[in-house]
This record gives C-alpha cells, sequence and structure tokens, in this order.
C-alpha cells in the first residue's frame, strides 16, 4: 500500500482529529466531497444572489480579510502596478477559497497568513522594501491623525 502525505489543507480543517484512525481511503473521499461542495455553495447562492453579493457573502464567512488587507497593501505600497494589484488581489480570493473551508477562525486566519507570505516574498522579490514601505505607511498613518 503506498502512503499518500495528507493534505496541509485538511490537517488544518481537522486540527483535533485522531489521524492515526484515518485511511487513505477516507482522505480521498473527503477531498472530493468538500471539492464538489466547495463549488455547488457558490452555484447554488447564484441562483439567489449577484457576484457582488456573493462575494461579500464569502468575504462575510471569513471575517473580511480580503477587501482589508488588499486596501491596506494598496496604502502600504502606494506604487504598485496594476498588474501587481491584481496579483495581490487573486491570491488574497485563492486565499479565501481553502478558507471558507477552514472549520474554524485559526484555521481559517492560517490560509490567509499562507497567502500573505507569499505576497510578501513576491513584492520583495520585485524590488520592493517593505520594512521602509511598512515604516512610510505608519507614518502617513500618524500624520493622518494629527490632522484630524
Amino acid at each position: 500500500m503506498q502512503i499518500v502525505p495528507f493534505p496541509s489543507h485538511y490537517q488544518l480543517i481537522c486540527n483535533n482529529f485522531d489521524f492515526s484512525s484515518f485511511s487513505l481511503i477516507s482522505c480521498n473521499a473527503i477531498d472530493a466531497e468538500l471539492y464538489k461542495h466547495h463549488f455547488e455553495f457558490a452555484a447554488d447562492l447564484a441562483n439567489y444572489v449577484n457576484d457582488a453579493q456573493i462575494e461579500a457573502i464569502k468575504d462575510g464567512m471569513t471575517y473580511g480579510v480580503v477587501p482589508k488587507t488588499y486596501k491596506a497593501h494598496l496604502e502600504m505600497i502606494p506604487k504598485l502596478k496594476e498588474n501587481e494589484k491584481l496579483q495581490i488581489l487573486n491570491w488574497l480570493k485563492e486565499a479565501r477559497e481553502f478558507a471558507i473551508d477552514a472549520s474554524d477562525s485559526k484555521s481559517k486566519h492560517a490560509w490567509f497568513g499562507k497567502y500573505k507570505g507569499r505576497i510578501n516574498n513576491w513584492l520583495t522579490a520585485r524590488g520592493y522594501d517593505l520594512k521602509s514601505e511598512r515604516d512610510g505607511w505608519n507614518q502617513r498613518i500618524e500624520a493622518a491623525k494629527k490632522q484630524k
């Protein structure tokens, strides 16, 4: 019998599960069932609400992390190019799709943490100095507070 590692996504979902009694067959069945229902959910919603409302529902299910994090990136690095903004948004939405399936807040935030790390690494590789960008952002926030 070939041993196949348990996908990390489901390790996050089932963090209190006894893995010693878990079989490969049930793992594949859970993967397939969750995958099927994940897309059924959005398709069923589309019968009742429009695309913008589906986005709002997904954001609600994940504590609004996508719009908050995206806004923070745009404010932190105002000189982002359009293609960079799009890539950041796409990665955050990808994280949200995994987070929707997560069973608790900690697991949901773990997905976003993984993708925020990916975004930060990518931005650094593109030449952004995130420490100085963050420092500049904090200075702009403090200056705005003083003006009020």
